[in-house]
């Protein structure tokens, strides 16, 4: 769901998504391995650090709502 559809659907590089920017880049054969796993990074770095912040209430939504698990 990342990735598929707004690989498919969006053609400008204005409105590409994260992912789909960091496919184009590794398949780009002059980007090297650093400059790929510094994307990486910066694209798991910060949705893990607003997970940190607001993990109690997530996790307190998730018990709210009666998901199990």
């Amino acid at each position: 769901g990342d990735f598929f559809w707004p690989y498919m659907v969006l053609k400008k590089q204005e409105f590409q998504t994260v992912m789909v920017r960091i496919y184009a880049m590794q398949s780009d054969t002059s980007i090297g391995i650093n400059t790929l796993l510094l994307a990486i990074s910066f694209a798991i770095i910060p949705p893990g650090i607003v997970f940190f912040f607001c993990q109690k209430k997530i996790m307190n939504g998730f018990v709210m709502s009666g998901i199990k698990g």
